[in-house]
């Protein structure tokens, strides 16, 4: 965070966050969560997607990031395997609108070996 702030942008932890002028609704364009939900079980994920929601306009593009086998596998700190399919289902039990999915650098079948191969999936918010 202190090198994002150091380069002029603005970031902040959660507990910032919580009482930021910046927390006002449908202000924000966009949400990435990127190796996030990973690290936490199923109900976190949820409620933490849902926390944010609020401050997304409608029409707002949520992404959502995880590793696939290989990087599950090389970080001892991930609680749960998050495929496709799962983060599909986030999003719509989210009630979002799910836009496109795909495996990102390379094809899928990479993810078992390269350590960097994502699974990634864009949302929308409705509106």
């Amino acid at each position: 965070m202190a090198e994002a702030c150091r380069r002029g942008f603005t970031a902040l932890t959660v507990e910032q966050w919580q009482h930021s002028g910046l927390r006002v609704p449908g202000a924000f364009d966009a949400l990435l969560l990127a190796h996030v939900i990973e690290h936490v079980d199923e109900l976190t994920g949820d409620a933490l997607v849902q926390d944010y929601l609020p401050f997304l306009r409608p029409g707002a593009t949520v992404m959502l990031i995880c590793p696939q086998e290989r990087g599950y596998a090389s970080d001892a700190t991930h609680v749960r395997f998050v495929d496709l399919d799962d983060l599909a289902a986030l999003a719509t039990r989210a009630g979002l609108v799910v836009a496109k999915r795909f495996s990102f650098p390379f094809p899928r079948a990479l993810g078992r070996a390269f350590v960097y191969n994502e699974f990634c999936l864009v949302a929308r918010t409705p509106g």
